[in-house]
């Protein structure tokens, strides 16, 4: 179970993503082993709101209380190559450098 929940224990602090887009704090109050998630807490407007949030969700909002395993599927993504320019778009840039040249030359011509 440690190595399912990284870091997360009963009582800390967590960021989560409410439904409206809002990122807040609030308090672990269980670990869900059955079916990988966390039962958060915090207070509103004095009343004591709670959610279940699953653990993929709770590790992308912070990663450093991650397993090892769960850091490395976050990052992945991030690790792409960056796009090689097609040939269209050098050629473009080619065009626009000697159409450039070519009006300044024909610029110097006329003084």
């Amino acid at each position: 179970m440690a190595s399912l929940f990284g870091k997360i224990q009963i009582g800390i602090y967590v960021e989560i993503k409410r439904s409206d887009g809002r990122i807040h704090q609030a308090m672990v109050t269980s670990l869900n082993e059955d079916n990988e998630s966390v039962t958060v807490e915090w207070i509103e407007n004095g009343d004591t709101k709670g959610k279940e949030i699953d653990l993929e969700s709770i590790f992308a909002l912070n990663p450093d209380i991650a397993p090892e395993e769960e850091i490395l599927k976050v990052l992945r993504p991030l690790r792409r190559p960056c796009p090689v320019p097609s040939k269209s778009t050098r050629s473009l840039k080619t065009r626009s450098v000697s159409v450039s040249l070519h009006l300044n030359s024909r610029n110097q011509e006329e003084e």
